[in-house]
């Protein structure tokens, strides 16, 4: 192991003149303990080179080198690269230890205060904490303003029908009433039979009970055709008691006229049917009119105003009127 030799004292080399340099080399005798059969101890004198400073492990370093590594001074025995001082004895030798660790020095005085970091990321939420007591109650505040009045929401859906009611008893029967109904403004053509054509219609009745219906009808009747009414209800429709029927098959003005007895319940209407037996729309009816009065009456009362034809739910109209010449001579 290479070592410096403590018995030796380093030597000073000549000053150099010239275009050399003027700065003095220190030389410095190395005994060089090499390995052998007698352990012969040789001495190697080195010349100081320049100061490098601290070791540098990419750096190049000649012979005399001296370098600081580690807190200790050590001079470079041969050429090397990338090996450290504490490496290899061959090509560094120690020439002062690290001293021991002097005392800690004084506290200095405090740094200027730096400037404010970056924020840091936003923490994970912490646990939710336990709920505190409930506090007590506050005063009532004052009554606030009204609101403004909100819209009025959608319509709701329509409710279901409730059950019929019981049905009320039967009143006494009334004064005698006359139903009159309402006579044709104009004349149409009449429907075949099986429908046929509202010509006169009642009002509802207001008392359940027998009536004696008397309708009258002014008809014009096409050739081969005949024309007849019946009385019916509207409850029970065009399918009534057909057979008590008036009418005629003589071609040209006529007056029809029928007389029926019916039962009618509260509600209901009287109605007057007229049809063409062949079918023909040239066959018509001008005006028709119809009485009902109840059955045990003991007088007559006042008529229902008369309905126009337009009011009538199956009325035909035409704008032809009644004649009032003599009967035509179809």
């Amino acid at each position: 192991m290479n070592h410096i030799n403590s018995s030796e004292q380093p030597a000073v080399a000549p000053r150099k003149s010239g275009a050399q340099s003027t700065r003095a080399a220190l030389v410095v005798a190395i005994g060089l303990l090499c390995a052998g059969a007698d352990s012969a101890r040789a001495t190697v004198n080195i010349a100081f080179g320049d100061f490098q400073g601290a070791w540098v492990a990419t750096a190049s370093y000649k012979t005399g080198a001296v370098i600081t590594y580690d807190g200790a001074s050590y001079i470079a025995l041969a050429a090397s690269l990338g090996i450290k001082p504490t490496s290899n004895a061959n090509d560094w030798a120690i020439l002062d230890p690290p001293g021991a660790t002097g005392p800690i020095g004084l506290t200095g005085p405090a740094g200027a205060t730096g400037p404010t970091g970056a924020k840091g990321a936003t923490g994970a939420t912490g646990a939710t904490g336990a709920t505190g007591a409930t506090g007590a109650t506050g005063a009532k505040g004052a009554t606030g303003a009204a609101g403004a009045t909100g819209a009025t929401g959608a319509k709701g859906a329509t409710g279901a029908t409730g059950a019929t009611g019981a049905t009320g008893a039967t009143g006494t029967s009334g004064p005698a009433v006359a139903l009159a109904g309402f006579g044709g403004g104009g004349a149409g053509p009449i429907g075949p039979l099986g429908s046929g054509t509202v010509v006169a219609e009642s009002a509802p009745i207001k008392t359940k009970g027998q009536y004696l219906v008397t309708a009258t009808a002014l008809i014009n009747v096409a050739a081969n055709d005949g024309v007849y009414c019946f009385i019916t209800t509207v409850n029970t429709g065009v399918a009534g008691k057909d057979n008590v029927q008036g009418g005629s098959n003589i071609a040209g003005y006529g007056q029809a006229a029928v007389v029926d007895v019916w039962t009618v319940d509260v509600g209901d209407a009287l109605q007057t049917y007229c049809y063409s037996a062949a079918k023909s729309a040239a066959s018509q009816v001008y005006g028709a009119s119809m009485i009902a009065v109840l059955a045990g009456s003991v007088g007559i009362g006042p008529t229902i105003k008369a309905i126009t034809p337009t009011e009538g739910a199956a009325v035909r109209t035409a704008s032809a009127s009644a004649p009032t010449g003599p009967e035509d001579s179809r």
